[in-house]
């Protein structure tokens, strides 16, 4: 990549950039597990470690092949550590530049984290240059945070909406000042509002006057990297809050022993929940406290723990090739967990819309309809002959019951990856791991 524009020579060896990540030597790498000689064999795992979790698909795709007891084994050992990794902790950034064009330092990005990071399309007229000139000294930053420092010093502003994770950024002059990072999340403090009330009549005869805290909501945008894509958010916990003066605002709903209290109304942004069957790379919450002084006018600080679901990995369990072809019809598909008709299938101006039926195997009287219907809605993808995924325009429930699902389901090109024709009909399913997530926000004001 060429970086004449950049200046990225580091004041120390710590500041230098990551090295870029090399799936060639992590093949290499795997192929040294076998050796014959013990320290070769350590000395090889030690760098596909180093490679970070980038090389978890190398080296799962490595162990399904494995034949050699020993190779599986280390194999095994790292597969977890990465992946462990992978959910834990963020991709950093090292990025120094000087007036250098918005798609080098964007490329750099990229070739540092291995997310796609791109310049938002000219709609509405947002869109910068690709020529625009920024500046930035960025030393080790987790990545949303280092987004956050380029994006803030340069007027510009970032998003993730792109089904794969891609992230385009815009000119936006707008600021977000109250958010705190943790591992691979960003946590953003977006509104804040206040309600009360006094019981005027009906009260005790002889009693006076209760006035009870007044209650304080606020909304939080949860943001993830594109490597752990969110199912949902679980049961907010207030560790700590304290205003300017003081004063505690965790609400009286703790028990006598001030011990934590779930005290949130989770609205997840796809609509499904608190533990959703669509990923999103961002959802919501509110966090209710209780204010009991109005002369305080700062949340000084807010310590929360929640729950974050994310997508562990995402496996194809079946398929339906030449999905236009006149045998494809009526065809079936099946895995443990449901068996899937392609009704129809037809193309036309790049887009693509299918008509399937659903079945659920088994099913138990209590099953919940509505959301196993997202649910089957959300696993089901078209994709060129290289696996590469169309993007979802359109998706309408026609039937369902606990046991069926009918739909209908139009794709498009998507805008910031290559993709070839439309080939296959497949079903996926995204297996879920779960995290305590722990951030503190600081000086948030009071209305």
């Amino acid at each position: 990549m060429r970086h004449v524009a950049l200046l990225f020579v580091a004041a120390a060896a710590a500041a230098a950039p990551p090295p870029a990540f090399d799936p060639d030597a992590v093949t290499a790498a795997v192929a040294r597990l076998s050796h014959p000689d013990y320290r070769t064999r350590e000395a090889a795992g030690a760098s596909i470690v180093r490679a970070g979790d980038r090389a978890l698909p190398l080296v799962r795709t490595a162990l399904a092949g494995c034949t050699d007891p020993e190779s599986a084994r280390r194999l095994e050992v790292l597969a977890e550590r990465l992946d462990g990794e992978r959910l834990r902790t963020p991709r950093r950034v090292t990025l120094r530049a000087k007036a250098a064009p918005l798609k080098d330092v964007l490329a750099d990005i990229t070739a540092q984290t291995g997310y796609v990071v791109k310049i938002a399309d000219a709609d509405g007229g947002s869109a910068p240059r690709p020529s625009t000139p920024v500046t930035a000294d960025i030393v080790d930053l987790p990545f949303l945070q280092a987004l956050d420092v380029l994006c803030d010093q340069n007027d510009l502003a970032h998003v993730c909406q792109d089904d794969a994770g891609v992230i385009t950024v815009s000119a936006e002059p707008t600021l977000d000042p109250h958010k705190a990072y943790t591992g691979p999340f960003r946590v953003t403090a977006t509104q804040i509002y206040t309600s009360g009330n006094v019981q005027l009549a009906g009260r005790p005869r002889h009693a006076p006057l209760v006035r009870t805290p007044e209650q304080v909501t606020l909304t939080l945008a949860v943001e993830a990297e594109p490597k752990a894509a969110l199912l949902g958010l679980g049961p907010v916990k207030v560790l700590a809050a304290t205003d300017d003066l003081g004063h505690n605002l965790v609400p009286a709903a703790s028990d006598e022993d001030g011990n934590d209290h779930p005290l949130a109304d989770l609205n997840t942004t796809d609509g499904f929940g608190a533990r959703g069957p669509t990923q999103a790379f961002a959802q919501s919450c509110q966090v209710s406290l209780a204010r009991a002084d109005r002369k305080a006018t700062v949340i000084k600080t807010l310590k929360l723990q929640f729950s974050a679901t994310l997508v562990a990995e995402t496996v194809v369990t079946g398929g339906i090739d030449d999905m236009f072809g006149a045998k494809a019809k009526g065809k079936t598909l099946a895995d443990r967990r449901a068996s899937l008709e392609l009704v129809q299938a037809t193309t036309a101006d790049g887009m693509v819309t299918i008509e399937v039926t659903a079945r659920r195997t088994p099913a138990g009287p209590n099953d919940d309809s509505n959301g196993w219907a997202y649910e089957m809605v959300s696993r089901v993808q078209v994709v060129d002959a290289k696996g590469v995924p169309y993007a979802v325009q359109n998706r309408t429930i026609t039937d369902s019951n606990p046991t069926t699902v009918s739909f209908k389901q139009t794709f498009a090109r998507p805008q910031h990856r290559r993709v070839g024709k439309p080939v296959r009909l497949q079903l996926v399913d995204r297996l879920p791991r779960s995290q305590d997530v722990t951030v503190t926000l600081t000086d948030i004001p009071l209305p």
